[in-house]
């Protein structure tokens, strides 16, 4: 679902659910928050954010209460 890989000084975070195109989710974004904060403490210059698949992101879905 969510792979994060650091080769100092870059840090890379990839979305893997290609079968969601890779969309947001309730149990996603916890995980996609968690691991930009835990390289908050890593000393990393560049962070990239990226996507497996052909779709790349996919909005996760809105909720007008």
């Amino acid at each position: 679902m969510l792979i994060v890989d650091v080769q100092k000084p870059v840090a890379r975070v990839t979305l893997d659910r290609p079968d969601t195109h890779n969309a947001f989710n309730d149990e996603l974004i916890p995980l996609v928050t968690d691991a930009f904060k835990e390289l908050g403490s890593v000393m990393t210059s560049v962070s990239l954010f990226s996507a497996e698949a052909e779709s790349r992101f996919a909005p996760a879905p809105i909720s007008t209460g």
